[in-house]
């Protein structure tokens, strides 16, 4: 006690623990009288929340040091707090809490506008910027942040996905895509694509060049019913009669799923032929094509006319002309 005074130490706390597991907080105060006050605080429950949240911590801890993705607990001026093993092996670096991360940014001002939106919103999703690597390799990331109170301070969670990969895909598709449509607007025929509902998708300019009377319907979500239905009503399609056969656009009603598989010749008011037919795709869809026949249509009619004529000439013929098959003498005319 004498030491303590000399000291200038009135009072010392200490804590011990009893055989029966219990904690128990001791206070030693000295008194004018050269006495001493002990006082004890049974402190178990204390104690035991204390182990609760180092275990929760040290859970937590485990649990970003191994999570997969590349986490950061970042202030909002860029210094850092804590980031995961993922973290620094993607941008190949290892950071200590308080260095900065904007030296990660291949624009430091790129970070701006996200801890703006971080901070008026309390979260950002699927932020898109160009971020560099501690051996200058760059690529586009994708930033997901939300805004977190850390010991009584606005701090930002956010995790960082390389985008190399998908940005690379999606210019693989772009040019599929591209090539596609390319190969299909280069093709002579019309083709059209209906989805599984039969509303209208897509088409080529070929197609919409064949129904221009009707290419106002040619709109994404417009049933097909509507677009045959209107080219009934606009006098598109001729229902003619021709070398004994019936030319006609099937009904309004028919089903594409009944159609699959069929093909037919159709005339336009315009004097045009076509061929149209249709298919369905593994996906479930409908694609339709349309070919203009109009000169083999022409040149059939030209044919069948040289051929009346022909059989009209022999017909008239005085002399008696009797063509036969050579193999086994069977008639095959006879004037």
């Amino acid at each position: 006690l004498a030491a303590r005074r000399a000291e200038g130490r009135t009072m010392q706390h200490d804590t011990y623990k009893t055989s029966d597991g219990r904690w128990f907080e001791r206070s030693h105060r000295p008194t004018r009288q050269d006495g001493l006050v002990v006082t004890l605080r049974d402190i178990t429950e204390q104690r035991a929340m204390e182990q609760s949240l180092r275990d929760n911590e040290a859970l937590v801890r485990r649990v970003l040091d191994n999570c997969p993705l590349p986490i950061q607990l970042v202030k909002l001026d860029g210094s850092l707090l804590y980031e995961s093993p993922a973290s620094s092996a993607l941008f190949k670096r290892s950071l200590k809490p308080g260095d900065s991360v904007l030296p990660s940014y291949v624009d430091p001002e790129e970070r701006k506008p996200y801890a703006e939106q971080v901070k008026r919103n309390g979260r950002v999703d699927d932020y898109e910027c160009q971020r560099i690597r501690e051996d200058g390799t760059t690529f586009t990331a994708s930033i997901a942040g939300r805004l977190i109170d850390y010991q009584g301070e606005p701090v930002v969670v956010s995790s960082t996905i390389d985008l190399t990969e998908h940005k690379e895909q999606e210019a693989e598709l772009r040019r599929a895509r591209e090539m596609l449509e390319d190969a299909i607007e280069g093709l002579a025929e019309g083709i059209v694509l209906f989805d599984a509902d039969q509303n209208f998708v897509t088409c080529n300019e070929r197609y919409r060049e064949f129904n221009s009377m009707t290419e106002d319907k040619l709109v994404p979500g417009t049933p097909r019913e509507d677009f045959i239905r209107a080219g009934i009503d606009r006098g598109q399609y001729e229902h003619v009669a021709y070398a004994g056969r019936t030319y006609e656009y099937p009904d309004t009603s028919a089903d594409l799923e009944d159609l699959a598989g069929r093909s037919w010749e159709f005339q336009q008011a315009d004097g045009r032929w076509f061929l149209a037919a249709n298919c369905k795709t593994r996906q479930g869809m409908y694609v339709g094509s349309r070919v203009d026949i109009t000169e083999r249509k022409i040149m059939e009619e030209a044919l069948q006319e040289s051929e009346a004529m022909f059989r009209r000439v022999l017909d008239a013929c005085p002399v008696p002309i009797t063509m036969y098959n050579i193999t086994d003498a069977t008639i095959l005319y006879e004037t």
